[in-house]
């Protein structure tokens, strides 16, 4: 097996399957790239218990074969590499990753261990652009259950309804509906739920590659995702998404506009002033004005009071964590906000943006103030 392939190209590709790895702890079979080179073109695969991912590339000099070596061994030899070009060589047992001015032997793994990264047949469960499923897992993935014991949660919803796609994610706290427009002429809808631990790999892996477009398939308990230069699949979560739609607040007592700026700014002191809670106090002072409020017993007080307009009114406003706000407030990009809430200290409020009404979070309140 031999080819040569440009560095940042390679270095690319090993240092995103490297990162995807990391954390995973198992065998080497877990832990390894493996390369072949078929026809002009390598392929680089990595297998986890349940995720896998391929990457495609065009090569020069290229002879066919195959190897499997350690793929925290080799991004850390191809990421010293400065020279613009590579060649990589099997010889014997060794793996020679060489350029005009270095050259490193990597020991091959055990043979036998090929991942099993195969295509899925038939046509797509539903198409898209990349950019819009990197958003869309974006948008959502701070809410996702970070706990595994209730997987369902531990997730990103994904499903289609009425030529839109839907990515939702809760930790039974808060939640996060990310909606984006579908220009796909598949007419079945279909619904998934991706692991959480798993989207972080999926946003990895295509925000490595500049392909313009991403197929899904769903097949017996795996989503593929595939581009023209990337294969990754992943197991879905069994079990139902809770049926949130009959639960969100459809009516409010008040709606408050108010510029995200201003709301970002204040929550900049959390830090110096938020309680072990992360408690943030809310109240409406009059049609124009509404207060933000941190206490703390050790550190003190700080209170800022910001232009609003509020359509309705209400005599009890709940208490928040910060940080669900904060989460918040990083995904709408609007210059203006819409808070709204019912005068129950004990119900939820929405928040979305003013012209993109496209993601909407729901965050619980704290019970304690």
């Amino acid at each position: 097996m031999k080819f040569t392939i440009k560095t940042d190209v390679l270095k690319n590709i090993t240092g995103t399957l490297a990162k995807v790895t990391a954390k995973d702890g198992l065998g080497s079979v877990f832990n390894g790239v493996y390369m072949e080179v078929v026809q002009g073109k390598v392929f680089f695969k990595t297998q986890q218990v349940d995720f896998g991912v391929q990457y495609a590339a065009f090569v020069e000099k290229a002879e066919d074969g195959a190897v499997f070596v350690p793929i925290q061994v080799l991004d850390g030899v191809v990421n010293s590499l400065v020279d613009t070009v590579i060649t990589v060589s099997l010889i014997g047992k060794k793996l020679t990753v060489a350029t005009h001015t270095s050259s490193s032997d990597v020991y091959i793994l055990e043979e036998g261990t090929k991942p099993v990264v195969e295509g899925p047949d038939g046509a797509p469960s539903f198409s898209m652009r990349r950019e819009v499923l990197i958003q869309g897992f974006k948008n959502v993935q701070h809410a996702a259950a970070e706990s595994a014991v209730k997987p369902e949660i531990a997730s990103v919803y994904v499903y289609t309804r009425d030529n839109s796609i839907y990515f939702v994610s809760t930790d039974a706290f808060r939640l996060a509906e990310s909606r984006f427009l579908s220009d796909d002429a598949t007419k079945d809808d279909f619904d998934v739920l991706v692991p959480i631990k798993n989207v972080l790999k999926i946003l990895r892996v295509l925000e490595s590659v500049s392909d313009t477009a991403v197929r899904l398939f769903v097949r017996e308990g795996v989503v593929y995702v595939q581009t023209d230069n990337v294969l990754l699949w992943t197991n879905i979560v069994k079990g139902s998404f809770p049926d949130y739609k009959n639960i969100m607040p459809v009516e409010f007592d008040i709606a408050i506009t108010v510029l995200r700026g201003d709301m970002t700014n204040f929550l900049k002191k959390a830090r110096l002033f938020a309680d072990k809670l992360n408690t943030l106090s809310l109240s409406v002072e009059d049609e124009k004005t509404m207060s933000l409020e941190f206490s703390n017993e050790t550190a003190g007080v700080t209170k800022n009071t910001i232009p609003v307009i509020t359509e309705g009114s209400i005599d009890l406003f709940p208490s928040f964590n910060y940080k669900f706000v904060n989460d918040t407030l990083s995904v709408i990009t609007d210059d203006r906000i819409v808070i709204s809430a019912i005068n129950d200290k004990a119900k939820p409020i929405m928040i979305r943006g003013s012209e993109d009404t496209s993601f909407t979070a729901i965050l619980s309140p704290l019970l304690d103030k």
